[in-house]
């Protein structure tokens, strides 16, 4: 049976008690032709969203300005989903405005920002607040707002077909649902106040939408230096507050301000083929070898430096010059992690939404995996860098779980979908980061990774240690690199401590190190294609692992 088939479940109607995995719950009564449909369809490859982790602890809502408990943040999210429930079954232009800006994905989800809608006409003169106060009241509302300005409603991907490019928005109408801090169960809404639990794995078979908190934008009052921080990153501002993305991966708003939009690869290694790999790189396998200990591919990228002076090349030197034993820096070039491939291990890691710090093991059932985005990718990159010792370079990308996992479910009955199994795939991410200045940036580079969330900020310590060479001449602005390797001369070793500022929700990834002598190609030929080098976190569960390789920039 093709997804196809799981598109058709009606509307919500009237809530029915139905025993389902030992609990009496709620749940809407579905169109018994969809629901047999759904029976015979036992394995679904999942493309609806992943979660992110959320903790207990203080929310800023605005981040600056505004302060609630989790407790708090649970109470008037479950009020407004109250509200938004009972409005959305009688007013189809509160249906089609969500579908719309959904289909915007303003922050490159899925997400609907309250604030920046809610006075968008829906139809004969109303707007879309105006309608929801007719299901509650102006000062309830009101309330709402100015305590939570980053209140969001998500339109969710599910196994069932239902998402905001296939909502019918003038049939299916959603129950409400909300995205609980420190919670897993989670708990809805229909039109008459009716209410329903979702359990921790259960994965709902029926239109839903989630209320949650924007995780990817800060709200600021305005006033004072506020508005001076970060002006690109500003999108909107109404009623003396700022709104500003966390980190313009986010920005889908501004056009100047281009995000890194992941690619899904094909296969489960990292094999390129000539076109999917720089021509620079598999110039410095050919020239330099695979072998470390014989030659330095980086050598030959950013210094046209080769000891082997006299043998043949298959093709025209890159330069138009023949290699030579110095060369002056290159800044034509830039590293790049070109890819990235997350284990089963690292999906519950960032699938869990308890307070336990443990690993999830593959039998254990995540969280709630449907009512969240996008994964957000915290890469922080260390240097050791001479002239900012112990700085932090830091990136955040924006993952479409079903880039980095095709995650099976079965068709429980009583209108749930159950977590299967998963199985990890490639990511081509292209996240730009630095040309690899050995004099200044030393010989070690480390990667410490994230999946990140908003709620609160901790400290992460580490450090990292780099070699720096004595074998560079250093002229008008020039550098040159007067020898392969480090030469005959000395170098120093140098080690720095970093303090890396995290959020209390952070699910740590781990650490990873590359080192400028490692090869950027291992193997391979112009017409099999490459294989690249790849780093990983290590450890016992190893949760990703990248292939850094040098692009023209």
């Amino acid at each position: 049976m093709s997804k196809k088939s799981f598109a058709s479940f009606n509307s919500i109607r009237p809530f029915v008690g139905t025993k389902a995995m030992g609990n009496l719950i709620k749940l809407p009564l579905i169109n018994a032709l969809s629901v047999n449909a759904a029976r015979t369809a036992i394995v679904l490859t999942c493309i609806c969203a992943l979660p992110s982790c959320q903790k207990e602890g203080n929310i800023l809502a605005p981040s600056k300005g505004i302060e609630l408990s989790a407790n708090e943040t649970n109470t008037l999210q479950k009020d407004f989903a109250n509200i938004l429930a009972k409005a959305i079954q009688a007013e189809p232009g509160i249906r089609q405005l969500l579908k719309d800006e959904a289909l915007k994905q303003f922050d490159n989800d899925d997400d609907v920002l309250y604030s920046i809608v809610k006075d968008k006409i829906i139809g004969k003169d109303e707007s879309f607040r105006d309608a929801l106060i007719k299901y509650s009241s102006a000062e309830k509302l009101s309330y709402i707002e100015a305590k939570m300005p980053l209140l969001t409603i998500f339109v969710p991907t599910l196994p069932s077909g239902f998402s905001p490019k296939m909502w019918d928005a003038n049939k299916q109408i959603p129950v409400i649902a909300v995205s609980l801090r420190v919670d897993n169960n989670v708990p809805y809404y229909g039109q008459n106040g009716e209410q329903g639990i979702i359990k921790p794995g259960q994965t709902p078979a029926f239109p839903i939408l989630v209320v949650k908190q924007n995780e990817r934008v800060i709200a600021e009052l305005s006033g004072g230096n506020a508005e001076k921080e970060n002006v690109s990153l500003q999108f909107y501002n109404e009623a003396g507050i700022i709104f500003k993305f966390i980190d313009k991966s986010f920005d889908n708003v501004h056009t100047t301000l281009s995000s890194t939009k992941a690619e899904p690869g094909a296969g489960r290694s990292r094999h390129a083929s000539v076109s999917e790999i720089d021509q620079i790189n598999t110039d410095a396998y050919l020239f330099n070898g695979p072998d470390p200990n014989v030659q330095w591919q980086r050598d030959w990228i950013y210094y046209q430096i080769s000891d082997d002076l006299t043998a043949s090349r298959p093709y025209v030197y890159p330069t138009g010059n023949p290699p030579t034993n110095r060369g002056s820096f290159d800044r034509n070039y830039i590293e790049s992690i070109r890819s990235m491939k997350f284990s089963a291990d690292a999906f519950y890691k960032m699938s869990d939404q308890t307070e336990d710090p443990g690993i999830k093991t593959q039998t254990t059932t995540p969280g709630s995996p449907w009512t969240e985005g996008r994964f957000e990718i915290r890469i922080s990159l260390l240097t050791n860098a001479k002239n900012s010792v112990g700085s932090e370079y830091k990136r955040i990308i924006s993952v479409n779980p079903a880039d980095i996992y095709d995650v099976n479910y079965n068709y429980s009955g009583y209108g749930f979908y159950t977590f299967s199994s998963i199985t990890p795939k490639e990511l081509r991410p292209n996240v730009d980061l630095l040309p690899w200045d050995l004099y200044n940036y030393g010989s070690v580079w480390k990667f410490v990774f994230y999946e990140t969330d908003v709620s609160g900020t901790t400290a992460y310590n580490t450090s990292n240690s780099s070699t720096y060479g004595a074998n560079f001449d250093v002229s008008a602005g020039i550098t040159t690199k007067t020898s392969a390797k480090f030469g005959a001369s000395f170098s120093t070793t140098s080690t720095a401590s970093y303090t890396l500022t995290t959020s209390l929700g952070d699910d740590f990834l781990g650490e990873s190190v590359l080192s400028f002598d490692r090869p950027v190609v291992k193997s391979g030929s112009y017409v099999n294609g490459y294989d690249t080098n790849e780093i990983d976190t290590g450890g016992t569960y190893g949760y990703l692992s990248l292939s850094v390789e040098a692009i023209r920039y």
